[in-house]
């Protein structure tokens, strides 16, 4: 199903990798969240969060332009880990977004 994203609303499917992803202490199971928090110029925040065995997750912005914000890992009752700075420019409705956590 095709959703209508509206004049200048978008999607960033992102890909999410890195260290976290292979973790001995089992942080792999459904308990543990990717989290991605950005901000456009404007100051106007958005969140998203998917479990991390997905691997991925969509984020629905507002317009185009450019957002910066984090990535992070999280479990609840744990510190977030493998944090990574987050710049994502959206400037076509859908945009594939691959970002690396440490």
């Amino acid at each position: 199903m095709r959703r209508d994203l509206g004049h200048e609303q978008a999607q960033a499917v992102g890909g999410i990798g890195g260290a976290h992803r292979a973790e001995p202490e089992g942080h792999d199971d459904a308990a543990d969240s990717d989290l991605v928090e950005l901000a456009d110029d404007a100051g106007a925040q958005l969140s998203v969060s998917a479990p991390c065995t997905l691997g991925g997750l969509t984020i629905d912005v507002p317009h185009f332009g450019t957002y910066h914000g984090r990535v992070y890992a999280w479990t609840l009752g744990e510190p977030d880990r493998s944090i990574a700075t987050a710049d994502l420019a959206v400037d076509v409705p859908v945009v594939q977004w691959a970002v690396e956590t440490p």
